[in-house]
């Protein structure tokens, strides 16, 4: 630091300055502008006089390593000679006293100036990874380095040059090197990263067929190393011929243990002495839970070295079958240290536990053990969740080791706190089932050891979790071993959990009777004290014998209903017996009226003779509201399936008391009488429930409940009213947002006039919002006046070309600041977003929204008028916590459409997060807050961090010199158009001319392996969610500037929803392909391409939609059926275009639960989920369907 100050002159223009002989000097400028904290560190050492003295010089002969050389030896060498041929301008100056202070003892400063120093120019196991770690580190530099000097903008002539040398440097390595590298240091990430780069130059080189096997067969053994279950199945794929290994690889991988262990007994007979089989073949017996199997096995293998291998299978499945003999003889049979393996150490726990516990004893392992793992978390197994994974999963057992062996027999209420925050942890593991076994198999070994203060009850309930995980695995062997071991424990429970293994068995009659004997003898639950059965004294249960008596009631009539073994009549009695049992139930009652519904849908089709009288009046409908009502009274689980419903059905209800039924001529007296009266009852059970429901509830479906203000009805709108003014009352600063619509309307229609009496019953009552000082009214003024504003700043302004500008906001776009500091929240997604309650116990006192609201405290000036064809301008508004928050508000425009396909989406995020293998692979789709403003602008929340995938393609392309001949292009594609046999034309003539360039993108975005791994990924799996929902919702029109990446992540996210319900089918030149699947979007996913990760999250995103059809199907009718979105008139006035689209909201329903089923167009039959992508993913590649997209969809990018 000394040396440093002297030779950058610092020192000099400080004493000069306090001298008083120098003024303005650029180099004390620069002293004064660094910050406070390091002047106090540094000025020290102007006036230090420390004497370091120089290194001998050294000859330092490459390659620079050789086995057996320290690390510290190595780095320092490398490093000072760096230092002493430094090619920068300033090395010399820089580098030589820095080179004196490199020492072997003390490391920190050597690893510390590596990176700068390479880039400035030009073993024992752990040993050896600290050799690749510090290359590694290099190389990230440079990359980083590299992408911070290409995003900084324009570069010198010199800058261009250094950077192409440095490119140049990091090309010489080959990346087959730095892959292999990586393996040996377990970065699997890092080794993908290089190697697909390596597949990716072989593609351009045309090399041999064999080359490309060999690469694959590679990386489907990198991919065997990864936690990303698809990328496998990908690699796969593309292997013509799997040989048996990569079978087995493949089996295991997907978990079809008992596949694999099959192919590992064959071997065995072979070469019984092979320990890598017999190892392979005791992990299958581990994982398909066949514990006795695998003692019998290692009970009768030799006696030798191998042990050392094989033993820490047996003694896991020693202590999970509780056979401490064995035990006690395997852990004599490991001729190793025990503390070196995780299992043997649990194992000798387990042994002293058993013979002669000790709490001391016990502790000093645990904490040796802990040691251990400490020791075992290098720079190398944490870099990653994914790497620390094994780590994490052992700290994991001790602690839950510890909370059951701290627990004292006799102390009830501690014991109960032990087994809940055991429970608790378990569900944090989430989708990784074997590692939950895992987990549970230890938990009931410790359990069993620690009696008396574990008691049968406990062990029992872990064995039926277990067998629960196993079923729904489709592990179905496993599952039946774990119900027996909770049978023999006396858990009635077991019982219920049988019944549904014999039911996934497909044995129907067989569980459906071994449910019912179970409720009729009242064996159905784990119990704490004497076995209750309802024929006892007093015939009472408790709230919890109910709840457990209810769900198997329903269970049972699940059963009956889907057996189809049962007449309507006696089933109805069946679903109405859980809401008797245990009134509190949400979904007891959810379940009644979803039976209901299906009554109801099954005489929808029926002539109007044929319907029976329930129907017609409207009873049916009124039974299936109630039950959804009652359930939203006990919980929010349903709410989504149940209030769309309940509002289409009420308002369709109060529509059709006037009308006669469908096909009659007129409505008799007799019928008028019966719909009022079943109207009446409905509406004075709603009326009790409007009170007791809370707001927040009816909050999620406002913007639903608003549009349909100008119903017919005067009795159902009186209820409307009723609703919105108990929201507003509660949540004005984000329900408010919902009513600007009806505030700003231009036309003059019932709705308006309706809106008007809204707002009057609003003001006139003397409500304080809650949780602040403001009326209503001064809310109602202050959200007026703000959206007034906001229509000026929309409309005013003439922005002519096609460039984005800036302008002002007060002086281009006319908006008076002064209808700011607003109440309101700032309208993005996390203000305006409700959460629902964890539990349903806390349905009422549950607060939907954060008490710190981020209110509009003023917008700045500074606008961007956008340059698309409406001019969006982009506003910046400063919320009351300071930060900024940017919107979008878009004239001509219909925004309404928009708002409820993001609350649609919300829905199937929701579904995909509930889903294991979904929330595995973190599925979802991009959300934001759209508020519409009146019938044609509103505002849209700007996602910062976004770029449109056209503008990404275009500026790679323009790297390269390659620039797109739109009318070159478009009479290519005519041509390739026009037969079968000028195909080609498209895929080599025009794909000829752009190369695959997003996978650069993504290189140069994400220069970190394990970044661009996760955010290829992303990518990836958010692409085939919106592929998938798109598809279903008829989404057309995703061109380009519709679709955009998210910079930071990689995610896809897109824009623009006016195309909806194959709306582009009816385009002058009809949309062919389902979703955007170009050359590009199918480059960046890797070599697998469309294989693997894209293939199988689509499979599950359609899986989920169908298993949600009812939740989804509720919502789009609310959607479609809504009389202020007109979203059939653009296709009515189309003249041309296809005639299978549907014109009339009946035939868009249809049509979308016709893709939801998997009935392709014209076709009977529906296809399954995978066949059904299949079918899809061939469309979007097909290039005959790309060649007739019209030129601006580009579908050559």
């Amino acid at each position: 630091m000394q040396e440093l100050l002297v030779r950058c002159d610092i020192k000099a223009a400080c004493a000069m300055q306090n001298t008083g002989m120098l003024g303005g000097n650029d180099i004390y400028r620069k002293w004064i502008a660094l910050p406070e904290h390091t002047k106090e560190v540094v000025t020290p050492f102007l006036t230090s006089r420390y004497m370091v003295a120089p290194m001998a010089p050294v000859t330092v002969e490459y390659p620079i390593f050789h086995p057996g050389k320290p690390y510290g030896n190595w780095l320092r060498s490398f490093v000072v000679d760096l230092l002493r041929n430094g090619q920068n301008d300033h090395a010399e100056t820089i580098f030589e006293p820095l080179s004196r202070v490199i020492r072997v003892k003390d490391l920190s400063t050597a690893e510390f100036l590596l990176p700068p120093a390479e880039t400035a120019t030009y073993m024992d196991k752990e040993e050896m990874k600290k050799f690749c770690h510090a290359v590694f580190r290099v190389l990230d530099y440079a990359m980083r380095w590299i992408q911070a000097k290409r995003s900084a903008g324009r570069l010198s002539v010199a800058e261009k040059d250094k950077l192409s040398r440095i490119q140049g440097i990091l090309d010489e390595i080959p990346a087959e090197l730095i892959s292999q590298r990586a393996i040996d240091c377990n970065e699997y990430a890092r080794a993908l990263f290089h190697l697909e780069q390596h597949a990716q130059q072989l593609e351009q080189s045309k090399r041999e067929p064999d080359d490309r096997v060999h690469l694959l067969e590679r990386l489907q053994d990198l991919y065997a190393n990864v936690d990303e279950p698809d990328g496998l199945e990908g690699i796969s794929a593309h292997l013509h011929a799997l040989d048996i290994n990569q079978q087995i690889l493949s089996h295991k991988k997907a978990g079809r243990w008992t596949a694999a262990q099959t192919w590992y007994e064959i071997q065995l007979a072979e070469k019984p002495d092979n320990v890598d089989v017999q190892q392979d073949l005791l992990q299958c017996l581990k994982h398909a839970g066949q514990h006795d199997a695998l003692l019998n096995y290692v009970e009768g293998v030799r006696t030798d070295n191998s042990n050392n291998k094989i033993m820490p299978y047996a003694v896991e499945a020693a202590w999970v079958t509780g056979r401490w003999e064995s035990l006690a003889k395997f852990i004599n049979r490991f001729q190793g240290d025990v503390v070196q393996d995780f299992n043997m150490s649990i194992a000798t726990l387990f042994d002293d536990m058993h013979k002669h516990y000790s709490h001391e004893l016990f502790s000093r392992t645990v904490q040796s053990m802990r040691e251990k793992i400490a020791s075992e978390m290098t720079a190398s197994a944490t870099t990653s969740l994914q790497a620390a994974h094994d780590l994490l999963l052992k700290c994991h057992v001790l602690t839950d080791l510890e909370l059951i062996v701290r627990s004292k027999a006799g102390e009830e209420e501690e014991r109960r706190k032990a087994v809940a925050s055991l429970d608790g942890r378990l569900e944090v593991i989430g989708a990784y089932v074997n590692d939950k076994q895992y987990l549970l198999g230890i938990n009931r070994a410790a359990m069993e050891l620690a009696r008396p203060s574990f008691a049968d009850t406990d062990i029992s309930s872990l064995w039926l979790t277990s067998a629960r995980l196993a079923r729904k695995a489709g592990s179905l062997h496993r599952s039946f071993n774990a119900v027996l071991h909770a049978s023999r424990l006396g858990d009635d429970a077991a019982t219920i959990e049988n019944a549904k293994l014999l039911w996934r068995d497909n044995h129907h009659r067989k569980a459906i009777q071994m449910l019912q004997g179970a409720i009729e003898r009242n064996k159905i639950m784990t119990q704490t004290g004497p076995s209750v059965s309802v024929s006892n004294g007093s015939g009472k249960l408790n709230s919890q014998q109910k709840l457990v008596t209810a769900r198997a009631q329903l269970l049972l009539a699940k059963w009956l209903d889907a057996a189809g073994q049962s007449h309507a009549g006696a089933l109805r009695e069946k679903y109405q017996q859980p809401p008797k049992t245990f009134p509190t139930w949400e979904k007891g009652h959810y379940y009644l009226g979803r039976h209901y519904k299906k009554i109801l849908e099954s005489e929808q089709p029926l002539k109007a003779d044929d319907q029976t009288d329930n129907y017609v009046t409207g009873e049916i409908a009124r039974l299936v509201i109630e039950n959804y009502v009652r359930s939203l009274n006990s919980g929010t689980k349903y709410l989504y399936q149940t209030l769309p419903r309940i509002l289409t059905l009420w308002l369709d209800l109060g529509a059709q008391v006037d009308k006669p039924p469908e096909g009659k001529v007129s409505l008799s007296r007799e019928l008028h009488r019966r719909r009022v009266e079943q109207l009446n009852l409905l509406h004075a059970f709603l009326d009790k429930y409007i009170h007791r429901l809370p707001a927040y509830i009816f909050y999620t479906a406002l913007p639903q409940i608003v549009a349909r203000i100008a119903h017919p009805n005067s009795n159902v709108f009186d209820r409307l009213t009723h609703i919105i003014v108990k929201v507003v009352e509660a949540h004005p600063r984000q329900a408010l947002w919902s009513l600007i619509g009806i505030m700003t309307s231009r036309q003059m229609t019932e709705r308006k006039a309706r809106g008007t009496q809204i707002l009057q019953a609003l003001r006139s009552g003397s409500r304080k919002a809650e949780g602040s000082g403001l009326d209503l009214k001064h809310l109602l003024r202050a959200g007026e006046k703000l959206a007034e504003q906001l229509l000026l700043a929309c409309h005013n302004g003439d922005f002519p070309g096609n460039k984005s500008v800036h302008a002002s906001l007060s002086r281009d776009l006319r908006f008076q600041h002064k209808c700011t500091p607003c109440p309101l929240v700032v309208p993005v997604e996390s203000s305006l977003m409700a959460t629902l309650p964890a539990v349903s116990e806390h349905v009422k006192k549950h607060k939907a929204f954060s008490r710190d609201v981020v209110t509009i405290d003023c917008f700045l000036d500074d606008v961007l008028v956008l340059s698309s064809l409406a001019k969006p301008r982009r506003l910046t508004a400063r919320g009351s916590d300071g930060k900024s928050y940017m919107l979008l508000i878009k004239p001509k425009d219909d925004l309404r459409t928009d708002q409820r396909l993001m609350e649609f989406n919300g829905i199937i995020n929701r579904s995909l997060k509930r889903d294991a293998e979904s929330s595995r692979r973190q599925l979802y789709i991009r959300t934001y807050a759209v508020v519409p403003l009146n019938e044609e602008c509103g505002i849209i929340e700007w996602v910062p961090g976004i770029r449109t995938m056209r503008d990404i393609l275009l500026n790679l392309y323009a790297s390269r010199k390659i620039y797109p001949d739109y009318a070159a292009l478009r009479n290519l594609m005519d041509e390739a158009s026009t037969s079968e046999s000028k195909i080609g034309i498209f895929s080599e003539d025009v794909l000829g001319r752009f190369p695959a360039m997003l996978p650069v993108w993504f290189i140069q975005q994400f220069p970190s392996p394990s970044g661009w791994f996760t955010a290829r990924l992303r990518y990836t799996r958010s692409c085939a969610v919106m592929s998938m929902v798109g598809t279903i919702l008829g989404l057309g029109d995703r061109h380009g500037e519709n679709v955009n990446l998210e910079e930071g992540n990689g995610g896809v996210f897109h824009v623009d929803f006016n195309c909806l319900f194959d709306k582009g089918l009816t385009f002058s030149k009809p949309e062919r392909v389902p979703f955007r699947l170009t050359h590009n979007m199918v480059a960046a996913m890797g070599v697998y391409g469309y294989e693997g990760p894209f293939r199988k999250s689509s499979e599950l995103t359609l899986s989920i939609l169908r298993q949600q059809e009812e939740t989804l199907m509720a919502i789009l009718e609310a959607f479609i059926y809504d009389p202020t979105l007109d979203l059939q008139k653009e296709k009515r006035s189309s003249r041309r275009g296809d005639s299978s689209v549907k014109a009339q909201p009946q035939g868009v329903v249809d049509s979308i639960r016709r893709k939801v089923r998997g009935l392709l167009p014209n076709e009977s039959i529906p296809l399954s989920v995978e066949g059904q992508v299949e079918e899809l993913i061939k469309q979007a590649v097909d290039p005959r369907n790309l060649t007739l997209m019209y030129i601006g969809w580009c579908p050559f990018l």
